[in-house]
């Protein structure tokens, strides 16, 4: 019988029916609870007045650090990014009387505040002065900046051409690849490589894209009864 929540009314009312000269197994039938929980029920109630136990007197171990002085931290941290640990010790001991050790500042500051490494690396990049002017100048005035923020260059294409036992063929252009270079380059570089169907290397698996499509390519594969596969 898996968990849940049953109210108190329940409780007592199974009690009653109990009472009341109910067997215990239609009881449990009726209200879907187990034998076991009405004898705990019952328990309780003798002992306590209550189907209920009371509230646990622990409640763990309370927090060394408040929200107050959680946040006087990160406000250290915001002025001063440079902080040690140590410092911001003997800060909390002075100031908020407080005595914690540097494994539990650095606990609570990572859990409560999101103080970890990377954030403090942040802070320290935004309060540089220099930097966050030149953004607000690179922002109202795009030419702010000198020189060339985006070089072009030349430009190549890479067409390969791979097995199962790894690459066969490959070919680097300069600029894009189009139909006829496409076409040089499979029945050039990958073709001598291919064999007659069903052997191996004998089906070509290429994708959709329109230089793909070529019905003398297509040809040329028939003739050496390679097959030829676009993926749609």
């Amino acid at each position: 019988m898996g968990n849940r929540k049953i109210s108190s009314d329940l409780k007592e009312a199974a009690l009653r029916m109990w009472d009341h000269g109910w067997e215990l197994s239609d009881i449990c039938a009726a209200l879907v609870v187990s034998p076991r929980s009405m004898y705990r029920w019952r328990s309780l109630f003798e002992e306590l007045g209550s189907v209920n136990r009371p509230p646990s007197v622990l409640r763990g171990r309370p927090r060394i650090i408040g929200m107050l002085s959680l946040q006087a931290c990160r406000d250290i941290y915001a002025r001063n990014s440079d902080t040690y640990l140590s410092e911001l010790q003997w800060y909390l001991a002075i100031e908020h009387d407080i005595a914690i050790s540097i494994s539990a500042l650095q606990a609570n500051l990572e859990k409560a505040v999101d103080l970890t490494r990377k954030v403090l690396h942040k802070i320290a990049i935004e309060r540089d002065e220099q930097r966050r002017t030149d953004f607000r100048n690179g922002i109202t005035d795009p030419h702010y900046f000198t020189g060339n923020v985006f070089v072009r260059g030349t430009r190549y294409s890479l067409a390969a051409a791979m097995s199962t036992k790894g690459y066969i063929a490959t070919r680097v252009v300069e600029g894009s690849y189009n139909a006829p270079e496409f076409f040089s380059f499979i029945v050039d570089e990958v073709v001598p490589h291919m064999n007659a169907y069903p052997g191996d290397q004998s089906v070509l698996v290429m994708d959709n894209c329109r230089i793909h499509h070529n019905e003398t390519l297509q040809e040329t594969l028939n003739a050496q009864r390679t097959c030829l596969y676009i993926i749609q």
